[in-house]
């Protein structure tokens, strides 16, 4: 009798667990700080040397419009040289310490930390998304003279992303780190 009644509490706690909602979100993106590691990599015949930097943020998007994948290439999301348009949905602003003020870093064309990450879910799925995203990046060690950021600088990051349908999410800020980088 006792193995019935087990079996029945089981059964309705398990029940009633698969009835919760789907949690709410805004439609507008959100994302928070999570972690930032800098570690230095030496070079090797295939890798450059340098600090190797992985940012680590959490998101949450109410219809889970997050992300671009190949099919994603006709207006707004392309780039051509008549035309601004959005290319990148995570943008990443850098700051440098000079002169204890911070100072934003502009690179050129060539040299950019935005980029673009791929759909989380597949199709025109509409539901809530929420979980971590990594962005690693390498700083070289060999930086020209005119570079803008040395060894032991201090740095920082702006960070936001951009759905698909172009709302543009909180901008957060990470902790400062020391850049090690090593001469060649």
């Amino acid at each position: 009798m006792k193995m019935k009644f087990l079996y029945l509490y089981v059964f309705i706690v398990l029940g009633f667990g698969a009835c919760q909602s789907p949690p709410e979100f805004s439609k507008i993106p959100a994302i928070t700080f999570n972690n930032i590691v800098k570690y230095h990599q030496n070079k090797t015949a295939t890798i450059t040397g340098g600090d190797s930097i992985n940012i680590t943020i959490n998101f949450q998007d109410g219809d889970g419009d997050l992300g671009l994948d190949a099919k994603d290439t006709v207006p707004p999301y392309f780039v051509d040289h008549k035309k601004t348009a959005v290319y990148n949905n995570l943008n990443i602003s850098m700051y440098t310490r000079k002169n204890n003020q911070w100072v934003k870093l502009v690179f050129n064309s060539k040299l950019d930390l935005n980029a673009q990450f791929p759909r989380f879910q597949s199709g025109n799925k509409k539901s809530p998304l929420k979980g971590t995203m990594d962005y690693n990046f390498i700083i070289p060690d060999f930086t020209p003279n005119n570079f803008p950021i040395k060894k032991n600088d201090t740095i920082k990051f702006d960070i936001n992303i951009l759905d698909r349908a172009l709302n543009k999410s909180n901008t957060i800020t990470t902790p400062s780190l020391v850049l090690t980088l090593k001469p060649i």
